[in-house]
């Protein structure tokens, strides 16, 4: 009779720790789920925020390419300017000096 009294006070103890225990795993679970809702809230926020920055950064590539074309352009012409006057200034000059000799 003892023994089956000692054994049903350790099966209530075992029940409320293991009462104490699932309440505490509910309040673990409850904090863990809010910790991922909110994870999940930031990720959502940073992928809306970085699909317009994808795009910028297309439009930037593109820009820069046709930025490089139009610079190669102006210095070819510049170089062919820098040509022609020089051309030009050296025949000028001799020319002006023909009356003189």
């Amino acid at each position: 009779k003892q023994w089956y009294q000692r054994r049903v006070a350790i099966t209530a103890g075992d029940k409320k720790d293991d009462h104490l225990t699932n309440l505490s795993r509910q309040k673990e679970r409850s904090i863990v789920q809010k910790e991922i809702n909110s994870l999940r809230t930031s990720i959502q926020s940073l992928a809306s925020s970085a699909a317009p920055i994808g795009k910028i950064l297309d439009y930037l590539q593109e820009d820069l390419d046709s930025m490089q074309k139009e610079l190669s352009t102006w210095k070819t012409e510049n170089r062919a300017n820098d040509t022609a006057i020089k051309k030009e200034k050296s025949t000028d000059c001799d020319s002006a000096l023909i009356p003189l000799l």
